[in-house]
């Protein structure tokens, strides 16, 4: 993404100069996929103010695609940054406007908009759930279920959505609520399909990885930390969730473990 994405920027740019009426509106639609694409990276590798200016950018690209979905993922990635800061009513207002705005939109791809939808509710069932709110977070995860069953597995959007993006997050809530056995528990019940998306999958495995070391479960911690790794590496060397539960495991572990060791050293602990 670091790599191509300069170049795509820049062509994208100068067809929303170049053309017009539906060529127009499609560069825009493809601008403002790229700005998704930079906040992406950058947020994930921890370039704050890179990510912010992307998602400038994404607000300003996204009402001229004319894609409903567009604006709500703007909003969506918003959410995403009140939670690194604790804002979580800021964060729910956000949410819940763009669910408003999405009411009764006749999009180009209607399932795609029932998508965006869908992972705005789990974006809120997530807050809630930091917010150690479980009734609300069980009624948002209701809400998202009940479209899942709807849609199906739904691509559009970039958004990996579907019935297995519906468990995947009921574990990583509950254990946002401390509720780790539970959280192995609804583990069981979720299928990772073959061609899911990489990124997706390995932050599952994160999240499970967390619950079983809270949970009391070492090897079974260690074992889904691995997955994670064969999953998305980059994303897991360089991710907090990894760093703090490879950390906690090091100081539960009552004789020294190889495997433990280097995959600490791995991640450069």
């Amino acid at each position: 993404m670091v790599r191509d994405l300069p170049g795509l920027i820049d062509e994208s740019v100068q067809a929303v100069h170049t053309a017009s009426g539906e060529e127009q509106r499609q560069a825009y639609e493809c601008l403002a996929g790229a700005f998704r694409c930079v906040f992406t990276v950058a947020w994930n590798f921890g370039y704050v103010d890179l990510a912010t200016v992307a998602l400038d950018r994404l607000a300003w690209t996204a009402p001229r695609a004319d894609e409903p979905g567009l604006v709500a993922m703007h909003a969506y990635l918003r959410a995403q940054t009140t939670m690194s800061s604790a804002r979580y009513d800021i964060g729910m207002r956000v949410i819940d406007g763009a669910l408003r705005d999405l009411d009764g939109q006749s999009a180009r791809r209607p399932a795609g908009i029932k998508a965006m939808q869908g992972v705005m509710h789990l974006r809120a069932a997530v807050i809630a759930g930091r917010r150690k709110d479980q009734d609300h977070a069980d009624a948002r995860l209701a809400r998202a279920r009940a479209l899942a069953q709807e849609t199906g597995e739904v691509p559009d959007y970039g958004v990996t959505w579907g019935p297995t993006n519906v468990g995947v997050h009921a574990v990583a809530i509950a254990s946002e609520l401390n509720e780790f056995g539970r959280a192995v528990e609804l583990a069981e019940d979720v299928r990772i399909p073959r061609d899911w998306t990489r990124s997706r999958a390995g932050h599952h495995w994160m999240d499970l990885a967390r619950a079983h070391t809270w949970a009391g479960h070492p090897a079974q911690a260690l074992d889904c930390l691995q997955r994670a790794r064969r999953a998305a590496p980059q994303q897991t060397r360089y991710h907090p969730t990894v760093r703090e539960t490879v950390l906690a495991l090091k100081r539960r572990e009552r004789t020294r473990s190889g495997r433990l060791a280097q995959y600490a050293e791995w991640i450069g602990l």
